[in-house]
């Protein structure tokens, strides 16, 4: 589960419901936050569209809908969701159209070749179709612009965290040690993200294998989609560890919030592909101060409550850790708290919710006229 789609359910999940009536169109099939989403009481309907085969007769069955509905704005996500949009809504001849640009870069790692030729596409019909284009960090207005989007259109709309969600938690620092066999006063160095290469997982390993000697006492946990030994290059990985009992990989989990509150820091390591990172924040807002590599708004994001390293420099990433790992414990908790604090003021969820309901506000109003 990406943060873009979990981004989304939150935003839905804030959203009031007594202005505004969303549904949800996938493009393809149900993904892993349609249950979630259904759970939330909005309406979830997919296109089936697939890389091959012809499209039409879907989209054709979308406008139809459309015209039905008369939905007063149609808000895209991600590249392709745009491309269909504007096909879409051209000539239904209602709903304001708002893209959705959530990456921060259109490098050969971290995208693919369809999809950034796509991008590169969408520049020339991004003049045309929407009204408004929300890029969900700085990072990706400044590469947009770059690209050759509308930049009068744009829109920066940052993510928000829920601080109910994520917050300082003691039992979860107590729960998430007894379930790994940790001692409770042992330190813990955490990175949450899927295995891609943009998430530089072997530069953490690399940090890791650095670490492990000096900090004897310290466990090092990796969570997310494919981050476990039946991935046979983390198995490799894990190969190389001296001290493999201390570095533990969790996998996919759906306790992310209670996961993150038992770290005492969190790691961010991405070498690109990152707009706004997303788990650098719920860390923030769960009292973890942060080492982030300096992508997308990630030296925005911890501001000087955490460290920002050079990325894919293995050598800057462990000193980083090593620097926030020395602290006294007491230190350590105060960057947490400021952390807590920065995010709370400049990140907070109802803030991001407040700013798309503005948008779609402002949008409706000229909707089907």
């Amino acid at each position: 589960m990406g943060g873009a789609e979990l981004v989304l359910y939150r935003l839905l999940l804030g959203t009031d419901r007594s202005e505004f009536s969303p549904t949800v169109v996938s493009l393809t099939t149900d993904g892993p936050v349609a249950d979630r989403i259904r759970e939330a009481g909005v309406s979830v309907m997919t296109l089936g569209l697939r890389a091959r085969g012809n499209p039409f007769a879907r989209l054709h069955e979308f406008r139809s809908w459309l015209r039905r509905v008369r939905p007063a704005v149609v808000q895209s996500w991600m590249p392709h969701a745009d491309l269909v949009a504007a096909i879409a809504c051209r000539g239904v001849g209602g709903p304001a159209v708002a893209w959705g640009i959530r990456t921060g870069c259109v490098d050969r790692v971290s995208i693919s070749t369809p999809t950034r030729l796509l991008i590169r596409g969408n520049a020339y019909l991004s003049h045309r179709s929407p009204q408004a284009i929300v890029c969900g960090s700085r990072a990706a207005q400044r590469l947009y612009t770059g690209l050759g989007y509308a930049a009068e259109k744009m829109v920066v709309i940052q993510n928000g965290v829920g601080l109910g969600l994520f917050r300082p938690d003691t039992d979860a620092r107590a729960s998430v040690r007894a379930e790994l066999g940790i001692d409770q006063r042992a330190l813990i160095v955490g990175l949450v993200g899927r295995w891609h290469p943009q998430k530089n997982h072997h530069g953490f390993f690399g940090a890791i294998r650095s670490l492990e000697s000096l900090y004897p006492d310290a466990h090092f946990v990796l969570a997310g989609q494919e981050v476990t030994v039946d991935n046979p290059e983390v198995r490799t990985l894990m190969s190389g560890v001296p001290s493999r009992g201390r570095v533990h990989l969790l996998g996919l989990r759906d306790d992310i919030a209670r996961l993150t509150a038992s770290f005492d820091i969190a790691v961010v390591a991405s070498v690109g592909g990152e707009g706004f990172p997303n788990t650098a924040a719920e860390a923030m807002a769960c009292g973890i101060p942060c080492v982030v590599t300096d992508v997308g708004d990630g030296g925005e994001v911890i501001g000087d409550t955490g460290r920002l390293v050079e990325p894919g420099n293995v050598d800057g990433l462990t000193a980083g850790i090593r620097q926030l790992l020395d602290l006294p414990a007491d230190a350590r908790r105060s960057l947490g708290e400021r952390a807590r604090a920065r995010v709370a003021s400049r990140f907070g969820l109802q803030a991001m919710v407040d700013r798309y309901a503005d948008l779609h506000r402002r949008l409706a109003s000229d909707a089907w006229r």
